[in-house]
């Protein structure tokens, strides 16, 4: 039986996490219904979910700036049970925020993580729930396609567009495995990178001696 003891909760108490147990995203493009993660047969640590909303399903918010912001708000809860919420420690978290994970408990009502909407059109993202060794689990997501064009070229144009935020927040977090990650991505679907971008993920890979992996 598979375990994982982690500090998940806002307060910082020892919680115990069941990597066994089932987990579901609730989300605003479902109007909250339950989604189940699948495990990773490989890492059984790691749980993913791959979501296809469209615009008419996003929700509108404003954050501590005040800015408008236009996307998809979601949970985790482990077993069908509110009473067993994963959740971000504030309000509408982006994915630069999103790491600090509360729960689970049925605390978190209001609290959610929130993935903008780039663009019109339907947004396809992937989300990830990773529980390593005796550290608090993770909640990431990536965008796999954020809008739809009937010109090519444009969407072309667009999607590397999106490539290039997408590891440029990678490298403003310092986080050279999801840089890595998206890199395969670019390459599976033949979107380069150029060599700006490959210098960007090498300099990350430097940074954490993972000279194996750059390689």
């Amino acid at each position: 039986r598979l375990r994982n003891i982690g500090r998940a909760s806002a307060a910082g108490e020892d919680v115990e996490v069941n990597v066994d147990s089932k987990y579901y995203v609730v989300g605003s493009w479902t109007d909250w219904e339950f989604e189940e993660l699948v495990q990773d047969h490989l890492l059984p640590g790691i749980f993913h979910l791959e979501v296809e909303a469209d615009q008419e399903q996003a929700s509108t918010c404003s954050d501590q700036a005040e800015s408008f912001r236009y996307g998809f708000e979601f949970q985790i809860v482990r077993d069908q049970d509110w009473h067993q919420v994963l959740y971000p420690t504030e309000p509408n978290a982006d994915w630069e925020t999103s790491k600090s994970v509360a729960g689970p408990d049925g605390s978190g009502h209001g609290m959610n993580w929130f993935v903008d909407a780039l663009g019109w059109g339907n947004s396809s993202f992937r989300i990830e729930l990773r529980f390593m060794g005796d550290r608090p689990p993770v909640v990431s997501w990536k965008y796999e396609k954020a809008w739809k064009f009937d010109n090519t070229s444009e969407a072309d144009n667009e999607t590397e567009d999106l490539d290039r935020l997408a590891l440029d927040a990678c490298e403003k977090r310092n986080d050279w495995c999801s840089a890595l990650q998206r890199l395969g991505d670019m390459r599976r679907w033949n979107r380069g990178p150029d060599p700006d971008e490959y210098r960007l993920i090498l300099r990350l890979c430097k940074r954490h001696n993972a000279w194996a992996s750059a390689l």
